[in-house]
């Protein structure tokens, strides 16, 4: 996500996590993908954010701790249509 929580065009990769992985999971596994497939990705602390900017710590309008089974049953969508972005955790 740019500065202002807009999705970077082109920079859309797939990854391949278990099910009940938590968002530090993702996270890992996505930068690991990024750098391998785009030479101008810079590592750095970033943080996974659902599709509307906010950090993925607990599921959508709970305290429950994340996991990707819980988040996919939530938002009724197929492993492959579940969607998420990674922020530059200094720039907010």
């Amino acid at each position: 996500m740019d500065t202002r929580g807009r999705a970077i065009r082109g920079s859309r990769v797939w990854i391949k996590v278990s099910k009940d992985c938590k968002a530090q999971d993702i996270l890992h596994t996505a930068v690991q993908q990024m750098t391998m497939l785009d030479c101008n990705f810079a590592p750095g602390n970033y943080t996974v954010c659902y599709t509307d900017g906010r950090v993925v710590e607990k599921l959508p309008g709970s305290d429950v701790p994340f996991t990707l089974e819980s988040y996919r049953e939530i938002v009724m969508k197929d492993y492959s249509k579940v969607v998420f972005f990674l922020k530059d955790a200094e720039l907010g």
